[in-house]
């Protein structure tokens, strides 16, 4: 690939910590200004042909995306903040589903409501069910 190409594209490595791991003094991050021409692989920012690379052994919750640097875009990351609920109507619906608990015992079979199961996990059609 051409210089010219490569450099017109990026990788954007968005390394997000755990809390824990910020909230660590063992977990320090120290950036790494380097010049590239072409591809690399651990680029987490880019302006012009400067990268920022992570060094940090931290690799959990690592996202790639490949953007072109001639775009003007916005990235918004949201966490989730809540579990949507699922009614017994969907999660069954209208068809009798065999019920397991986490450890794979089977629970009901060919059940069609949730009720009279103890609070708990299980597993309903191969989704994980809450009953409070």
């Amino acid at each position: 690939m051409k210089n010219h190409i490569g450099r017109t594209l990026l990788v954007l490595i968005l390394l997000i910590h755990s809390l824990t791991s910020l909230a660590s003094s063992h977990s320090k991050y120290t950036p790494l200004i380097r010049q590239v021409r072409g591809w690399a692989s651990e680029k987490i920012l880019s302006k012009g042909d400067q990268f920022l690379q992570n060094k940090e052994e931290d690799k959990a919750l690592v996202m790639y995306m490949l953007v072109c640097s001639r775009t003007n875009g916005k990235l918004t990351i949201t966490p989730s903040t809540a579990i949507e609920g699922v009614s017994a109507e969907t999660l069954f619906g209208g068809k009798a589903c065999d019920i397991f608990s986490l450890t794979g015992q089977l629970v009901r079979k060919n059940a069609q409501s949730l009720k009279g199961l103890p609070a708990g996990i299980y597993v309903v059609d191969g989704k994980k069910v809450v009953v409070r």
